[in-house]
């Protein structure tokens, strides 16, 4: 079962009532609870605070902290994380008249908070300090290495991919940064086997980024666009976009006055503020969406409406045409039997002055055989004609 709750909302409730009856509510575990308060920085009652409770001696609720960047707002137990756009029911959409998302703080003094935090980015020895994804790296490169000696016959595409100083250098750079990161309480993952694709997770959002060496030339048809064709010394580290695999948003890099080295500390506090600037993108990407789906739900609806109703029109017109072609067949029928009882009364007629000649057996044997006939057409006398009213309606 899927529950939305705000930050405050959950605030409320882990402080309103023991965590494992609110477990057993929702078909969770209290370590599950517990998770989504870690994710969301909520505090929770201390050990013993329910036990104190029940005998008033209540421990003092700690405040709500406020949100951190890229944190949502909006937790979603029992969600994945694309659970908003993928999991809301027809009903659900069609409730929704939330205003606008409105975010209090501007994006300068959350810029401010992050500075008065990261005031430094220390380069732990490398490679003996090495974030475990970096270490990872480096030991499938030994392997490579390993490999490489081993045989007589080398090619390009199993050769080491970090032996060169450049290489050694930009590697050392990455570690700096996912260490700061880490140390400000966020995470940093590396996706690929050659640590170019990279991207700092930050509370909810991640930021996608590149330390990478940069080419002596520029691509003139992409404009912010990376180009990294060619060797060189030179780094640089670029944000990338969100939702773009190439365009730089905001980058750093190696000049003959500062290297970036030095400027780690600008790069950690950009990739925590970035967050906060893409979540509120994401936010208002989120809004539109479900503006907009409301809106085709509603016009979906209105079409699915329109053409039951369209349907039902010519299901009535259609039972009623069958209604009509029955009735004009049963006063055929009518008027057929008529003409045959007529007949028989004048063959009956003639009969009696001569001019049919049989005997009075055979014509009581064809008179009442033609009268069956006659009373098995007629409507009336077999009061078929009242299956015309009642034409099922259920085709």
């Amino acid at each position: 079962m899927q529950r939305r709750f705000s930050r405050e909302e959950l605030y409320d409730l882990v402080w309103s009532e023991p965590m494992t009856d609110i477990a057993e509510r929702f078909e969770l575990s209290a370590a599950a609870i517990v998770k989504y308060c870690k994710k969301s920085n909520i505090p929770r009652p201390p050990r013993g605070h329910w036990a104190k409770n029940a005998v008033g001696k209540c421990t003092p609720k700690a405040p709500l902290p406020k949100r951190g960047p890229g944190m949502s707002d909006e937790i979603i137990i029992g969600g994945g994380p694309h659970a908003p756009y993928r999991h809301l029911s027809d009903e659900v959409l069609l409730a929704f008249d939330q205003p606008p998302p409105v975010f209090e703080e501007p994006i300068a003094q959350i810029d401010k908070e992050v500075r008065a935090i990261i005031k430094e980015v220390p380069i732990p020895p490398f490679p003996s300090h090495a974030h475990h994804k970096i270490r990872r790296l480096l030991d499938a490169d030994n392997v490579r290495r390993q490999k490489q000696l081993a045989t007589k016959y080398t090619s390009h595409w199993d050769a080491p991919l970090f032996d060169d100083p450049i290489e050694q250098r930009r590697l050392e750079v990455i570690n700096a940064i996912m260490t700061g990161l880490e140390r400000a309480g966020m995470r940093a993952s590396i996706e690929d086997q050659d640590g170019r694709r990279l991207y700092a997770a930050i509370n909810d959002t991640n930021v996608f980024y590149t330390l990478d060496t940069i080419s002596q030339k520029r691509d003139p048809r992409r404009r912010n666009a990376l180009d990294t064709r060619g060797p060189s010394d030179k780094l640089r580290c670029a944000i990338l976009k969100t939702g773009s695999g190439s365009i730089a948003e905001q980058t750093w890099e190696d000049t003959p006055h500062r290297r970036l080295e030095r400027q780690l500390v600008e790069i950690v506090r950009s990739l925590i503020v970035t967050a906060e600037i893409h979540h509120r993108h994401f936010e208002l990407v989120r809004y539109n969406h479900l503006l907009e789906r409301k809106a085709y739900l509603i016009e979906r609806l209105a079409a699915e409406k329109a053409e039951a109703e369209r349907k039902e029109k010519e299901r009535i017109a259609a039972i009623d045409q069958a209604k009509l072609d029955r009735l004009l067949a049963d006063a055929q029928s009518f008027r057929q039997a008529a003409d045959i009882r007529a007949f028989v009364a004048d063959v009956g007629a003639r009969h009696n002055t001569g001019d049919v000649p049989i005997s009075i057996e055979k014509l009581m044997e064809w008179k009442t055989w033609a009268l069956e006939q006659a009373n098995r057409m007629d409507p009336i006398r077999s009061g078929r004609f009242i299956e015309s009213v009642s034409v099922k309606e259920d085709n």
